[in-house]
Formats: structure tokens, sequence, C-alpha cells
């Protein structure tokens, strides 16, 4: 960023034709007390939501972002073709509240850090990333489009039975399919096995059908649209767990700027003025299971904050994580893919899978304790 006169305190507008520098909305009800700058997309402050039932609760939706979801459901307006345009429909998108208010994950910044990277380098976003990214760190089987001989090595997404309900109450389209996923929902649990049709089949993209080795595709969702192998995962960990791995492509700046963290702690459900949901959207972690005490409220990250990119393990105790993972920065992917980097311990790990939502199982805080209790 610094070598073109961009900083974190740099406001979108200045960097995005399309977007305007006045935001739209009253931010239930607060003034906004400075412009939506680099920082806030970085950091989730700038106050958006998509308004996705499989990460907020309906109870929990405030009523500008339940207008969004009654106006996706009815399939209103059209499909947005490039990341520019799908930008300019997100400037006229009410703000839930102003920047820098509170943290609320959720991927819009991550689209307007890209259309940023657009405007300032002169590549789309899939370009830049190749050349910047995925060339020098050698990952060599990923991108946002594929060949589509790769497609038989594709890993479909499958939902969980308990997330159904949340995913038909986010679908765009046939109120008959949604109410088809939620009986598809009740004859799961009813008869203890998966009974679902893949949704999202292998080669097809994370938030539309399309397939990922269509070359008419313009569409680069930074927030949910590369397609890769493990292998290529674990060399994009490498780099940035060890800087002089030789296949560093990113700044000393931006690793520190990932480690350190810069919000308030993190608490259910992502957004610190979000309504009570008892700290828990679907029944896991055992917490709704007889005779089985919860592990810790569903939504929440304790003694964790997010920095500009990822959530860091500050107080590894109030986390219920081993001592050493102080420090530790992480996240995880909408179809159960985590990850962590310890950037003291000069460590890293994944675990893959496709099983939609990552919510079901409390993978992460068992691959930060298996790991790093297998250190000597």
């Amino acid at each position: 960023m610094q070598e073109y006169g961009i900083s974190p305190e740099t406001a979108i507008s200045s960097l995005i034709p399309e977007w305007p520098a006045d935001l739209p909305g009253d931010f239930s009800g607060s003034a906004a007390k400075e412009p939506l700058r680099l920082r806030h997309c970085l950091t989730h402050t700038a106050g958006f939501s998509n308004a996705l039932p499989t990460v907020h609760p309906l109870c929990a939706l405030r009523p500008a972002e339940l207008n969004r979801l009654r106006r996706r459901r009815s399939a209103m307006g059209q499909s947005p073709r490039d990341l520019k345009a799908l930008v300019k429909l997100e400037s006229c998108q009410p703000h839930i509240f102003a920047p820098g208010e509170h943290f609320n994950y959720c991927g819009v910044g991550s689209q307007l850090v890209a259309r940023a990277v657009e405007e300032v380098s002169g590549l789309n976003i899939a370009a830049y990333m190749q050349k910047h990214i995925m060339e020098p760190c050698g990952m060599t089987s990923t991108g946002f489009l594929i060949d589509e001989s790769l497609a038989t090595d594709c890993v479909s997404a499958d939902y969980h039975p308990w997330v159904l309900p949340a995913v038909a109450d986010g679908l765009a389209g046939s109120r008959l399919e949604r109410w088809r996923l939620r009986l598809r929902s009740v004859l799961s649990r009813l008869c203890g096995q998966s009974i679902i049709d893949d949704l999202k089949p292998a080669g097809s993209g994370v938030i539309s059908p399309m397939k990922l080795w269509d070359r008419s595709l313009e569409m680069y969702r930074p927030d949910a649209g590369l397609v890769g192998t493990g292998a290529d995962f674990v060399r994009f960990l490498q780099a940035l767990t060890v800087p002089d791995s030789g296949k560093a492509s990113l700044s000393p700046f931006v690793l520190k700027a990932l480690a350190s963290p810069v919000t308030a702690e993190l608490q259910a459900p992502f957004a610190l003025d979000a309504a009570n949901t008892r700290g828990r959207l679907f029944p896991v972690r055992g917490d709704r299971l007889p005779g089985r005490k919860p592990v810790r409220p569903f939504n929440s990250f304790p003694g964790q904050r997010f920095s500009m990119g990822a959530s860091v393990i500050c107080d590894p105790e109030k986390a219920a994580l081993p001592r050493r993972a102080a420090g530790t920065w992480h996240w995880m992917g909408f179809a159960s893919t985590y990850f962590f980097v310890n950037p003291h311990e000069e460590l890293a790990a994944c675990f893959l899978t496709q099983l939609i939502s990552h919510r079901t199982y409390p993978i992460l805080d068992q691959l930060v304790k298996g790991v790093h209790g297998a250190l000597l």
C-alpha cells in the first residue's frame, strides 16, 4: 500500500469512483463521525451486513437487514456482472452502524478492498492476485477459474441438516424450494441420517451455481470465490509463517498487521450490539443435546480480538486454549475450512472440509489445541 501512497486511513471514496463520500442510511440513529476508511473494511468495522441467516439468526437482524433479506428472497433487481457493478449496488445499501463503532463480520469490506486494488493497480482482482500472490508462492492450482479437466477433482459442498432451515431463510426465489429444504432438515433429524441433495455440485461457485471453468465469468468475489488445492494452501501458509522461505509475497507491514489486534473482544454473534441470541445460532457443540453441557457460547470468541484481516488469540486462558497459542491469528471458511498461524512459534496448520456451515462442530478449537499440544 505504501508504494501507492495508501494507508489504512485512506478514505474508500478516494479509491473507488463509484463509492460515495456520504454513506446512505441513518446508522440506526447515530451519525457517522468519520468517512469509511480502508481500515474499517479490513477490520470488519465498516457497518456492513449481508443479512445472511446462516451467519446471524433472524431474531438478531435489524429492520434494514430484514428489508434487504426480503428483497433478495423475492429476487428483486438484477445480478451484477462484475465486482465494479457489485460495489455500485452495495453503495446504495443502508449500513447498520456508523464506521468504526462496532465489529460485524461481513464480506462486503473485502469486496471494497478488492475494488480499490483494481483501481490502483489497473488489474482486475483475479489477475492481481495471480501475479502478486499465487505465482510468488508457487500456488499453481489456485484461482477464480479452473480448467474443466480438473472438475472431477473438485469436492462438492454438503450442508449439515441443522443448518438447512437457516439456508432456506436466506434462499432467493422459489418459496417451494425453501420449504423443501426445511422438510429435508426435519427428515434428517427424524431418520438420524443425511437426506440432502447436493446444493452446490462439485466445481460450482460458492455464491452461485456458475461453473468455475466458465470463461465468461467476470465476477470475482474475493470474499467467496477462490478455488484451489490443499497443497497450494499450505504453500500460502508457509509464506505467512516463514517470511524468509523464499516464497513470501507479503511485506513485513502486512504480516504485522495480520497479527496485531485492533478491535474490542469479539462477542456473539459477531456484532457487539446484536440482539441477545443466548450465544447460539444452531444446536452445535452439544449445547442442546440432553445430558451434555455447552462447550462455550455459540458465536463467541472469548479472549480474542480482530486485526486487519484475522482473529487474534489475546488471552488463551479465557479462550480455553493452550498458553503457547497466545498471538496466534486465524479464521475459517463458510464450508468448514480452518487455518491458524502462530508467528512466535513459526507454526501454521489447516483443516479443510466442505461441510456447511462452519459453525457445526468446534473444529477450530480442536485444531489449535491438538497442534499446540503436540509441541515439545
